[in-house]
């Protein structure tokens, strides 16, 4: 498992030891590149480069789909049990790799699009920081364990409560922590990495990243969408309708990467026996 905030180098790590690893595989763990058609934006590695090594759960739903950590879990559990070769987790959204670690396990149900669409309007009109609130009312425990501007889990969680009347704290658990996986952390200077995502942004945009979301909005695609929480997407969005200049839009997109890659660091502190590569 290679642990690491965003542009700090996993993806090639993750390529290079499946390349000296004959048979292995790779396990994408990130919430956004499940999606086919968001590549740019989510930095997911383009087909030509992955060479020949397999790489799972990339591209596996539509734009429009929902995708949750519980079914990152099942996907985990099948991609095990056919394979021959040694697999690599390797991606940025944490929560995912940590709840597979300690084998967590959700009894929550199916779905409530009504609710959730319901508690998706709340969020628009009362905001971020109100949802956490209205959380922490109902199930103090957990929303200790969500940060205020994770509106996608504390959402998640409210709608659980709305829908099955227990409690995240009560269905979410974990069992024995698997001893069968070797964590390897990649940690650089903080102006380093400041340097990385600014330039990654930057290339994104010349890349094609507007020309993609342009693309995703001709198919329908748009706020009522999970994937459009995909860091980066409503910013361009956000350009595309005039709210904001080019300039603003890239400023806006490096400043909320450096802030997730905070919130990712923070994250990487609960990892235990991690072996650290100081770049």
């Amino acid at each position: 498992m290679i642990l690491g905030t965003t542009a700090s180098g996993k993806t090639d790590l993750a390529l290079q030891l499946a390349l000296a690893n004959p048979g292995a595989q790779i396990i994408c763990a990130d919430a956004f590149q499940v999606y086919r058609g968001l590549d740019i934006g989510t930095a997911k590695l383009p087909e030509s480069e992955r060479q020949g090594i397999v790489h799972h759960l990339l591209d596996i739903k539509s734009p429009h789909d929902h995708f949750s950590v519980g079914e990152f879990l099942r996907c985990c559990d099948a991609i095990i049990q056919n394979a021959s070769g040694p697999l690599i987790f390797c991606g940025g959204t944490l929560y995912y790799l940590y709840a597979f670690l300690h084998q967590y396990e959700f009894e929550t149900g199916p779905r409530d699009l009504v609710i959730s669409d319901q508690l998706a309007r709340d969020a628009e009109k009362f905001g971020s920081k109100a949802m956490w609130e209205r959380l922490s009312e109902q199930d103090p425990v957990y929303a200790q364990k969500v940060h205020p501007h994770d509106m996608k889990r504390v959402l998640r969680a409210l709608e659980i409560i709305a829908s099955t009347g227990r409690i995240p704290s009560a269905v979410f658990h974990a069992s024995a922590s698997r001893t069968d996986v070797q964590l390897i952390g990649i940690e650089r200077p903080l102006d380093m990495m400041h340097d990385r995502i600014n330039q990654r942004v930057l290339g994104m945009v010349d890349a094609g990243f507007v020309e993609e979301v342009q693309g995703l909005l001709a198919q329908g695609w748009g706020p009522q969408d999970q994937s459009y929480q995909a860091l980066g997407y409503a910013d361009v969005h956000q350009y595309l309708t005039g709210d904001l200049r080019k300039s603003e839009m890239v400023e806006c997109i490096q400043l909320k990467t450096r802030q997730f890659a905070k919130r990712q660091r923070t994250w990487l502190r609960r990892f235990e026996q991690v072996d650290w590569i100081q770049i």
